[in-house]
């Protein structure tokens, strides 16, 4: 069974798309490049995905992550220090992020396999929920803790987790998962649905956490004294030493995995479940 849209389906999501895209670059969400990306990606997701939750499962991802993400950057400016890239999303950050479910929509439409369109949500769900742990987790009162020794570090930190982020991950999972199951025209069971939705966001964000403690590349400015992803220099314009982790392992490419076990799981967790 083929899912392919249609013409006008494709025509209404690519405007669509380009509106957002174009409203995201001029209010400094979004960089040129990834204003191309999310252009791309959103016409697969919204022209596909259109009876399979597609429009409501990546506006629900890109609005509250960009909310979020301009109120992090404004009351705790000292969490971009420590991240490898802030400002605008780069293409690369959109496609770390949405690259999963616009493939898993592609799919959708090839083969007809409604399965896919779990995977998209799930895959979208790890990603909001890996963004608002990340974002709401700075305002914790409480430093997080590396998973990788179990030590206080400072908010913002690769590879640490706090109660706060930890909820707020499960509440960006669940978001995904509920504006999924109330759009979308296939769910057998809409409260298994919801649960195994949410339980593979949260698990992909986890995954996110744990490849930050582990494999991600973590650089050290010497002249701050501190940890940070950037590299070859650090925000106070001194060059950053590779600390720990692999080279190539950069956040994009962690956020990319988040997705895809985001994804996996989700289709796991439905073959079991539903």
């Amino acid at each position: 069974m083929s899912l392919a849209p249609s013409i006008s389906q494709i025509l209404i999501a690519f405007a669509t798309a380009l509106v957002i895209s174009y409203l995201a670059w001029r209010m400094g969400s979004l960089s040129q490049s990834g204003a191309l990306a999310a252009l791309v990606l959103g016409t697969l997701t919204m022209g596909i995905g259109l009876r399979f939750g597609g429009p409501a499962v990546l506006l629900g991802f890109f609005i509250s992550g960009s909310l979020l993400s301009k109120r992090t950057a404004k009351l705790r400016p000292e969490s971009a220090n420590i991240a490898a890239k802030s400002g605008p999303r780069d293409a690369w950050q959109v496609l770390a992020n949405g690259g999963v479910a616009g493939l898993s929509y592609l799919l959708l439409a090839f083969t007809g396999e409604l399965i896919f369109a779990i995977a998209a949500a799930g895959s979208l769900a790890a990603a909001n929920a890996d963004t608002w742990a990340t974002e709401l987790g700075a305002f914790s009162r409480q430093l997080p803790r590396s998973l990788r020794n179990g030590k206080l570090v400072d908010r913002g930190s690769s590879g640490a987790v706090s109660a706060m982020g930890l909820a707020s991950a499960a509440g960006g999972a669940l978001l995904i998962a509920f504006l999924y199951v109330l759009t979308s025209m296939y769910y057998p069971s809409p409260l298994r649905l919801l649960g195994l939705l949410t339980l593979s966001g949260f698990l992909g964000a986890l995954l996110d956490s744990v490849l930050g403690a582990t494999l991600q590349s973590v650089y050290f400015c010497p002249v701050c004294g501190s940890e940070t992803e950037k590299h070859p220099r650090h925000s106070c314009g001194n060059a950053t030493e590779h600390s720990r982790g692999l080279s190539f392992m950069t956040n994009d490419w962690v956020n990319f995995l988040c997705t895809l076990s985001g994804a996996v799981l989700s289709c796991l967790f439905a073959y079991l479940w539903l």
